[in-house]
């Protein structure tokens, strides 16, 4: 009970914040793993403006069999008008730690990613797509990534099709070349009013947190608070 007074306790600090949209996933492959609940809050802006858009999120993972947060994560970017030309200019910054104990935790290295970004729509749907160059701060090796955005809303917008894929090089644990990471997160809403939704994601990644080159589906059940 205490546990779950904590989540929504987050989920309420974070409202008074005026996020565009809080999440509650529950996550039913870890919490498989870690025989017990498993949750993930995520607290998502999109402002948009005469120059362009700032997105940020933050995950928290939340375990049964730890006390307090197991993992924190968060992006932020900016992608800014250049002119009249077809793209915009990328930059984003990222950072995470990862909790051993409630004492100890590890960073996850930050990283400044910085290239272009070519906005298109398709019907109703809305695509990004982002050439990049990453640089983490325990290392002095530049790497590529590739973003993709898309957001969709049909049905008279009762039902919301949005998600990314990133896909990028990072130095291997043994220092020896680089090794291809892949993530990507489809979500899918049913907006119950333009207030509440219910939905979840597919969670699919090839060593985003285990480094042994198979691809990893982890899916959720999900609820979305939209402020905005």
């Amino acid at each position: 009970m205490k546990r779950v007074f904590s989540i929504f306790f987050f989920l309420g600090l974070m409202l008074s914040l005026n996020a565009q949209n809080v999440q509650l996933h529950y996550d039913f492959v870890r919490a498989n793993q870690v025989k017990g609940t498993y949750f993930t809050s995520t607290v998502e802006y999109l402002g948009l403006d005469d120059h362009g858009s700032t997105f940020f999120f933050i995950d928290m993972d939340y375990s049964s069999d730890f006390k307090g947060v197991k993992l924190t994560y968060w992006e932020i970017s900016r992608d800014q008008n250049l002119w009249k030309l077809p793209f915009q200019l990328h930059l984003e910054y990222t950072a995470g730690n990862l909790f051993i104990d409630t004492t100890q935790s590890l960073p996850i290295p930050r990283s400044y990613i910085f290239g272009v970004n070519f906005p298109f729509s398709i019907g109703k749907m809305h695509f990004g797509g982002a050439f990049l160059l990453r640089k983490f701060a325990n290392t002095n090796r530049i790497n590529y990534q590739f973003t993709g955005i898309w957001s969709g809303n049909f049905f008279n917008d009762k039902v919301t099709i949005n998600g990314f894929i990133d896909i990028w090089t990072e130095e291997s644990l043994s220092g020896n070349g680089l090794m291809l990471k892949v993530l990507t997160e489809p979500q899918f809403w049913y907006n119950i009013n333009k207030t509440f939704s219910i939905g979840g994601e597919v969670e699919i990644n090839r060593n985003f947190i285990t480094f042994d080159n198979k691809f990893y589906v982890l899916p959720t059940l999900a609820v979305k608070w939209n402020l905005k």
